[in-house]
């Protein structure tokens, strides 16, 4: 299989692991229009990988949002049975 073959497939299945390892191996090419492809799906995994980015920021953001609640003082436990409330 060759490198653009191979790189569409690992941009079809968003393998970032394979779309880093592929870039890291990138070939010479012999032809402007293969470089011109390459390039093109160089950028879809760039957005791939943003969008991967920008997912992991939410979810950071929601952690650290039920972090701070979680250790709020609004949750208050107590270790006491209290028998006359």
């Amino acid at each position: 299989m060759n490198w653009l073959k191979e790189f569409t497939a690992a941009l079809v299945e968003e393998d970032e692991r394979r779309l880093i390892a592929l870039i890291d191996s990138l070939p010479e090419f012999t032809s402007a229009t293969e470089a011109e492809s390459a390039l093109e799906l160089i950028k879809s995994a760039t957005e791939i990988f943003e969008k991967k980015r920008e997912d992991l920021k939410v979810q950071m953001a929601e952690i650290e949002k039920q972090k701070k609640f979680l250790s709020s003082d609004s949750v208050k436990t107590t270790s006491i049975l209290d028998i006359h409330s």
